[in-house]
């Protein structure tokens, strides 16, 4: 196998069971050896031929660029968890510095409202656009990654990731330019529904994935489905279903208003989401990494 990380140019020439390659090093890197009984060195030391199987050519593009592809992934998801956190955070602030504190009106809705909160909104409002865009990648490589595995969860979980994606930054552009009220709150319901469903799709495809493997089950990966299932239950029954479809609100049976939980709904969303998303890239990873007993 070639050893990875090396710069050059390739030429590739086929034969019926083989492909040749024929690396172009400058210069050979300190330490080189010949890690392959069919490999030769050239006159000069500076190239080599090497025989690889198609498939073989095949799995060394798709490592080189899953581990590449795995720190920009990690990257993203630790920069949009710091915009969307860190932006309504300081529109949190400048909101009660202005108003008592009321639990109930701890949401984005009212964050990024202009009239309620005049001196945040931009800041709210700007902090999950960003935030949103930046998890766009995660969406062609999760995608890539499990669908050998899981062709059906990788494409829900993907196109699903994606449309949370477009809704989010749709409605973060909406706020900037000029608050919508309802428009504002359809958005936000079909991002987190379609953010919890792509969740749930993605960590069924990344178990299937993890099994394939051969690798030992995670129960981590089985506590997240578990929640998420359970936060998408939520949402449907406490929100959508009473507001969208005019059903029967379990928490105003008890006397509880369910709008008075939307900002521990939001955030517990939000913390499910992104730790699922960092199980989900360790996952992904391990199809990155050469078994141990390879």
């Amino acid at each position: 196998m070639i050893q990875q990380g090396w710069a050059g140019r390739r030429a590739w020439r086929g034969a019926p069971n083989f492909f040749i390659g024929v690396v172009q090093l400058q210069p050979n890197p300190p330490g080189f050896r010949e890690v392959d009984a069919g490999c030769s060195p050239k006159a000069n030391g500076r190239a080599f031929c090497c025989r690889m199987t198609p498939a073989d050519l095949l799995q060394t593009a798709e490592e080189n660029i899953s581990s590449k592809s795995i720190y920009w992934a990690r990257f993203c998801i630790a920069s949009s968890a710091a915009a969307i956190t860190g932006s309504l955070l300081i529109a949190a602030f400048l909101y009660y510095r202005d108003n008592p504190f009321v639990a109930g009106e701890l949401a984005v809705s009212t964050l990024q409202s202009p009239r309620k909160n005049p001196s945040g909104f931009l800041i709210a409002s700007a902090g999950p656009l960003v935030g949103a865009a930046l998890l766009a990648p995660l969406v062609p490589l999760f995608y890539g990654r499990f669908r050998s595995s899981a062709p059906f969860s990788a494409t829900i979980g993907a196109g699903t990731l994606m449309f949370s994606v477009l809704a989010f930054c749709t409605n973060g552009i909406l706020s900037l330019h000029s608050y919508t009220g309802r428009h504002h709150a359809d958005l936000a319901t079909v991002s987190f529904a379609c953010a919890v469903l792509a969740v749930l799709s993605l960590l069924h495809a990344a178990r299937r994935h993890n099994l394939e493997l051969g690798r030992e089950r995670l129960p981590a990966i089985d506590v997240l489905l578990w929640l998420n299932f359970s936060s998408l239950l939520m949402l449907l029954t406490f929100f959508v279903g009473p507001d969208y479809f005019g059903l029967i609100n379990p928490l105003e049976l008890v006397g509880v208003n369910p709008w008075h939980i939307i900002g521990v709904s939001e955030l517990l969303f939000t913390v499910l989401a992104f730790g699922s998303l960092l199980l989900l890239i360790s996952v992904a990873e391990l199809g990155s990494r050469p078994s141990a007993d390879t």
